[in-house]
């Protein structure tokens, strides 16, 4: 009734073979008077939602089945597809969608792990083959690859492919596998990848012994690896600019890497990794401009061991972030650090120790 009220002053200027009192009325999804997009060329619709969709890589919801454009970004997480009704047909779903994107470069996230909790979510073999199904899918235009997300969970199972042949357009990798006790992942297959910058790895993926370009990398990001695994991969990317390290605790060491180019050196933190052990006296980073770690890897005397990190990294040092901050209050390393911009993220008051006594 609202509609028709609405249409119907239209409908006395219009000229009567232009519309029909009953196609004025009713809400007709494919009346062009009522919607007045639909007259628009299809090439001007498509630029549109291209230009109003998230920006790529990131997957936007998809509707237009004769635009490659918007078919190009792909997230598909098991984890939460795996409990929706008919998830064993997905195979042929997404290699329709891949066909769709016709020859542009892809964005595809491929996740399905178990989030740490030991085997709380288990895949049955229909499971584990709808997985497998998705991964060859992808497979097959690996060769358009430009940027790739795999998270994989029970990896032993679920095989890595041996990709032959390069990656021309891959530009950025992100790929964690857990649960890989058995190693057979295969991991290959990344080697000739001219284009590659960033990279996010986890200790699985490295212990499997991938191969990356890694003298071309900018970006790179170590998440759970030992310290001797992270130094011979760090000696061999000297061009980083951007490097984030989680690093768990074994009875190796992390030898001295020099970073010439790197501008920025981050820390991150895991709570069941979290030791007392320094690491930044094996950084040699003249070119270092912000720094974030966690208190903890400062040892007992956190100024000596930030004075001596700054005056072997060339005073270039303008930023530093402390993690995990308990022991010594703010005000002293504000005192201590007059010419750096300090920001800190304080332990939760239940879980601080008390300050302990600083050396200067």
């Amino acid at each position: 009734m609202k509609l028709k009220l609405e249409v119907q002053p239209l409908h006395a200027t219009m000229p009567g073979h232009l519309v029909s009192e009953e196609a004025a009325t009713e809400n007709d999804p494919q009346d062009p008077i009522l919607y007045p997009v639909l007259t628009l060329p299809n090439e001007i619709v498509s630029e549109i939602f291209i230009s109003f969709l998230p920006p790529y890589p990131e997957c936007p919801p998809t509707f237009a089945l004769s635009t490659p454009e918007l078919w190009r970004a792909m997230a598909f997480d098991f984890d939460y597809f795996k409990f929706q009704p008919n998830h064993r047909a997905w195979g042929g779903l997404v290699k329709t969608w891949l066909d769709r994107s016709q020859a542009c470069a892809l964005s595809l996230q491929i996740v399905s792990t178990v989030k740490y909790d030991y085997g709380a979510i288990k895949y049955d073999d229909g499971e584990l083959y709808a997985i497998l199904e998705l991964m060859e899918a992808a497979a097959a235009h690996c060769a358009r690859w430009e940027y790739l997300k795999f998270h994989l969970a029970q990896a032993s199972r679920i095989h890595m492919f041996k990709l032959d042949g390069s990656r021309p357009l891959l530009r950025h990798l992100d790929m964690r596998l857990e649960y890989d006790s058995r190693g057979r992942s295969d991991v290959s297959g990344f080697r000739d990848t001219p284009f590659l910058c960033t990279a996010v790895l986890n200790g699985n993926v490295i212990a499997r012994g991938i191969i990356l370009p890694w003298m071309q990398l900018a970006s790179l990001v170590l998440q759970r690896i030992r310290p001797s695994r992270c130094s011979h991969i760090l000696k061999q990317a000297p061009n980083l600019i951007h490097c984030e390290l989680d690093l768990v605790h074994d009875d190796t060491f992390l030898s001295e890497v020099a970073l010439p180019q790197l501008e920025a050196l981050i820390f991150n933190y895991q709570r069941e990794f979290a030791f007392e052990i320094q690491y930044l006296h094996c950084f040699v980073v003249p070119s270092l401009r912000r720094l974030q770690i966690l208190e903890l890897f400062l040892g007992p005397s956190p100024f000596n061991v930030l004075e001596s990190f700054i005056s072997r990294s060339g005073h270039q040092l303008q930023s530093i972030l402390i993690t995990r901050r308990s022991q010594v209050p703010k005000d002293a390393y504000y005192e201590a650090f007059p010419s750096i911009e300090l920001s800190f993220e304080d332990v939760p008051a239940v879980q601080a120790t008390g300050c302990v006594s600083r050396t200067s």
